[in-house]
């Protein structure tokens, strides 16, 4: 009889990123729940999923988001490059 282990990975996110999580997450067909907590006296999202390489992927365009808005802000001049990685 076979045995499956399951890995849960968790992510915790910011009340003001959470829509960009959610849209980036149905882009890459992340399945994942949320639930509220607090850590530190501060509100958070944690996001719980299965696949930890889509959770990554996610999480790292959601960085660059943030990026991108952050320069966009401070009139920064912003050049998007898509670069894909062999492993």
């Amino acid at each position: 009889m076979p045995c499956y282990v399951t890995y849960k990975v968790r992510q915790l996110i910011k009340d003001e990123d959470l829509e960009s999580f959610k849209t980036l997450a149905g882009e890459h067909r992340l399945g994942y729940m949320l639930d509220k907590t607090t850590v530190d006296g501060k509100s958070w999202w944690r996001a719980t999923s299965s696949s930890s390489s889509l959770m990554q992927q996610v999480m790292e365009d959601l960085t660059a988001q943030k990026m991108v808005k952050e320069a966009k802000k401070r009139n920064w001049k912003v050049k998007e490059v898509k670069a894909k990685v062999k492993a």
